[in-house]
């Protein structure tokens, strides 16, 4: 859960555990989270003003080469987070899980990586004893290239759009204009109101469906599970929402602590001005009816 303290008391930077969104290769690790919750904790560190350092991993024995699929078609709906800092194969560490249960998980032929016997002038067997980082080989074929290409290259992108992309919302007059420069955009501004907003708002933390039915009997409107879900639909479509079986994550950031740069403003001031469905729609995917009445109130809340 959030902890919003942790940044009146100075910490503006943590170190999180992410390394991956597939919840098969997380089990894989061991780390006893899921994708959606590495994904909220990126998107709340963005509300929070909080800089998270984190990293990619692949080739766990046994991992599912869908899980990368999976995770090489969320990452364009992640461009406005913090990207990974580095994003690489799996090597093995003295003292790690990996590396005291290698046999048992999959790994044969560990050995020390090659720079150690360029540096020591060692017996192989003492060069072992001292090293801290290892190679490895697979007890069982797996060919990691042929499935890792498509979330590398997603990735790499992420890494070079350096905080133009963006995705966020504001409260207008009661509605929430959810605004959108992420090269996956489908529009630049989005607005729900009704039930539409209350469940968008509710869905900042994950949430399950039998969760968002009681919000929304407890906010005057009738709803049940499955029309929830049909009615959320739409915006996993748009990429504005992450739905996995019954729960559910809304991407947007909220505005306050996290400004968009001046850059991300300009970009969603030119994409609206160009996106030809700036006119009124249904609440699910109505957008504001002009580019100047929708930036002049996003502004004064910017």
């Amino acid at each position: 859960m959030r902890h919003p303290g942790r940044g009146h008391a100075g910490v503006t930077s943590i170190q999180p555990g992410i390394e991956s969104f597939g919840d098969n290769v997380l089990a894989l690790m061991r780390k006893g989270v899921t994708a959606l919750q590495n994904v909220q904790l990126l998107k709340w560190c963005a509300e929070l003003g909080v800089r998270p350092y984190w990293n990619v991993l692949w080739g766990f024995p046994g991992e599912p080469p869908e899980d990368y699929e999976r995770m090489a078609a969320i990452v364009p709906l992640l461009t406005h987070l913090v990207p990974p800092i580095g994003f690489g194969g799996l090597r093995l560490d003295r003292f790690s899980p990996n590396f005291f249960d290698a046999a048992k998980l999959g790994f044969t032929n560990v050995r020390p990586l090659p720079a150690y016997h360029h540096v020591y002038p060692l017996t192989a067997p003492a060069v072992a004893n001292l090293a801290y980082h290892f190679g490895f080989d697979y007890a069982r074929e797996q060919r990691v290239h042929d499935y890792i290409g498509p979330l590398l290259k997603e990735l790499r992108v992420w890494k070079s759009l350096n905080g133009e992309s963006t995705l966020f919302h504001a409260d207008v007059d009661g509605r929430l204009a959810i605004c959108d420069t992420r090269p996956a955009a489908r529009a630049a501004v989005t607005v729900l109101d009704g039930l539409d907003r209350l469940l968008y708002l509710q869905c900042d933390a994950i949430a399950d469906v039998r969760r968002l039915a009681d919000a929304a009997h407890a906010g005057g409107f009738e709803a049940t599970e499955a029309s929830i879900v049909e009615r959320l639909e739409p915006l996993c479509a748009k990429g504005l929402m992450l739905r996995d079986g019954r729960r559910c994550l809304a991407l947007a950031v909220k505005l306050g602590t996290y400004k968009p740069s001046r850059a991300a403003k300009r970009a969603l001031r030119d994409t609206a001005r160009r996106d030809a469905a700036l006119c009124p729609k249904d609440a699910v995917t109505q957008v504001l009816p002009t580019p100047r009445i929708a930036f002049e109130k996003i502004w004064r809340a910017w």
